[in-house]
C-alpha cells in the first residue's frame, strides 16, 4: 500500500517539475519579448498557473489510479498490476 502511495506521489512531483521546467524553458527562449516585464509577475505566473498544473495531472493520473483501485478491489493476487510500471 505504501509503495502505491509512493508511485503516485512520484507521479505527481514528476509532472510538476514538467510542467515547471517547460515554462521556464518557455521564458528563457522568448527572453527578449518579455523583457520589458517586471520579474515580479513572471515569477506570479508560476504560482497562478500550479491550479492548471494540477488539474492537468489530475487527469494523467485518473487512469492509472482506476487501474489499481480496480485491481485491489477485484481480488486478485497483485500480478495484474504490472501494466502500472510503464507508468513508473
Amino acid at each position: 500500500m505504501l509503495r502505491s502511495l509512493l508511485f503516485f506521489v512520484r507521479f505527481f512531483v514528476f509532472w510538476i517539475l514538467f510542467f515547471f521546467l517547460d515554462r521556464l524553458t518557455f521564458l528563457i527562449i522568448n527572453y527578449q519579448k518579455i523583457a520589458m516585464i517586471p520579474s515580479t509577475e513572471i515569477i506570479a505566473s508560476f504560482y497562478h498557473a500550479l491550479a492548471l498544473d494540477v488539474s492537468m495531472i489530475g487527469y494523467l493520473m485518473i487512469i492509472p489510479f482506476f487501474g489499481y483501485a480496480f485491481y485491489q478491489f477485484s481480488g486478485s493476487d497483485g500480478n495484474g498490476s504490472k501494466w502500472l510500471h510503464t507508468y513508473n
